[in-house]
């Protein structure tokens, strides 16, 4: 009888992981090669790809080698928290490019278009050698998610999320206080005072300054309480009465039952807060459920409820939603390559295993995805869906080139409620006057 040693044992053990990883691996792959197209036709060139640091970029990163594998393209991620994120684009852009080859892309689409810092895609979209639209499958992403990404016209972008704005809560702290899930504004305020104490908050919103920061989740209740950016007329529209409510709402909450230095929170806080325990309820995307049920992130799994964001008067709520896109850098010099990780990241084969780590899609046939709907809540699959169902994008401003500039203006009247350094109708008419002669310049 042969005797084996320690190290044969491990080598064969090691050996035997490997080729289990490679069958893996080429199976992933087997799904992408049923594309009619050449995957290798840009071998050896390399991408440098400017990313949020996100959900989805968490989860793509996992799945880069297989791109690699697939395509023999090398792609390199630089990462930057949100607003720092925007920054860094803005200058990159505005510098004359050439810098990155592709990029996340979130309202200031329209902007970047506007300044031709965005290259049009339908040339590689109706390219055979680059496109195979039938494995692709353009009509699987939602039409809001593709119009998200066309300005005039012209398409410059493809979704890789889809989140709507929804109410959070701790299921179990309303048990302990008797308390019904709140269905409407009022309800909602109420609750959160008596959620309150000295070591949670009742509820945590956005405060931070900036038009991706707090100007996000104020909108759903401008919205709800039939606000608008822009009257019929084109107009600015939000010092309206409903406008003031809306405003005054939002910062009441956090004033009587958020946390300490409100006004300094941005998205990050809100989901860290509730996953620590350190908040009894939050409105926000739907995205953060996959952080708040995943043990090995959160102290509060399975413990959590989720709910269509309240409404005003017996009429249902307005929430935000949003599309994070990618889009491509015009000055690229590697435009084809670029095409192929944009195909490749937006495919179905790809946003599937995404969205069961992050709860977030822009396609149909995700949300009626039986591994993607076993993972998470019914309760919170109906929440994020009737979110997305009931935006309506004819209500955000993102098309004007100049929403990122007078949303800054805006962003800041809303933190001057919340920390009560102006007057709500004082704040909101500084924000609109100045909106006009932004775009009357």
């Amino acid at each position: 009888m042969i005797k084996k040693s320690k190290k044969s044992v491990v080598l064969l053990g090691l050996s035997f992981i490997f080729i289990l990883c490679v069958s893996a691996f080429a199976s992933d792959l087997a799904e992408f090669e049923k594309a009619s197209i050449n995957w290798r036709q840009k071998e050896g060139e390399r991408l440098l790809v400017g990313m949020n640091k996100h959900g989805f970029t968490d989860a793509i990163q996992q799945f880069l080698p297989e791109f690699e594998q697939l395509t023999g393209i090398k792609v390199t991620l630089d990462v930057y928290p949100e607003e720092e994120f925007r920054k860094k684009r803005l200058v990159t852009m505005a510098g004359g490019g050439g810098i990155y080859d592709v990029f996340m892309i979130d309202q200031a689409l329209y902007q970047y278009a506007e300044a031709g810092w965005v290259e049009p895609l339908m040339t590689y979209i109706e390219n055979p050698d680059l496109t195979d639209n039938n494995w692709y499958d353009f009509e699987d992403i939602f039409d809001k998610a593709r119009g998200f990404g066309e300005y005039k016209g012209v398409f410059y972008a493809l979704p890789i999320t889809g989140e709507a704005e929804i109410l959070f809560y701790r299921s179990d702290l309303n048990e302990e206080k008797g308390l019904a899930v709140p269905q409407s504004m009022d309800e909602l305020y109420e609750n959160a005072k008596k959620l309150k104490s000295d070591s949670i908050a009742g509820i945590v919103l956005r405060g931070q300054r900036g038009w991706g920061a707090n100007v996000w989740p104020w909108s759903g209740f401008l919205w709800t309480y039939d606000g608008r950016y822009f009257d019929a007329d084109d107009n600015p529209a939000f010092n309206s009465p409903e406008a003031v409510a809306a405003t005054e709402m939002y910062a009441k909450l956090l004033i009587d039952a958020g946390p300490q230095a409100p006004a300094s929170y941005n998205w990050y806080e809100v989901q860290s807060d509730i996953a620590l325990g350190k908040a009894a309820m939050g409105i926000d995307t739907g995205m953060f459920m996959a952080v708040y049920e995943d043990p090995e992130k959160s102290e509060v799994a399975g413990k959590m409820g989720y709910i269509t964001m309240p409404g005003v008067n017996g009429k249902k709520s307005v929430p935000n939603f949003h599309y994070w896109q990618i889009a491509m850098d015009p000055k690229s010099v590697h435009k084809e390559a670029a095409w192929l990780f944009i195909q490749w990241a937006t495919s179905k084969n790809i946003l599937l295993p995404v969205a069961v780590k992050n709860g977030t899609a822009p396609r149909a046939s995700i949300w009626n995805n039986e591994e993607f709907l076993s993972k998470y809540s019914k309760e919170w699959a109906e929440a994020s869906s009737q979110g997305l169902a009931s935006a309506d994008p004819s209500l955000v401003p993102y098309y004007k080139p100049e929403f990122s500039e007078f949303g800054e203006i805006l962003s800041i009247a809303i933190s001057d409620v919340i920390t009560q350094t102006k007057d709500c109708q004082e704040a909101l008419n500084f924000a609109v006057e100045e909106t006009k002669k932004i775009l009357n310049k």
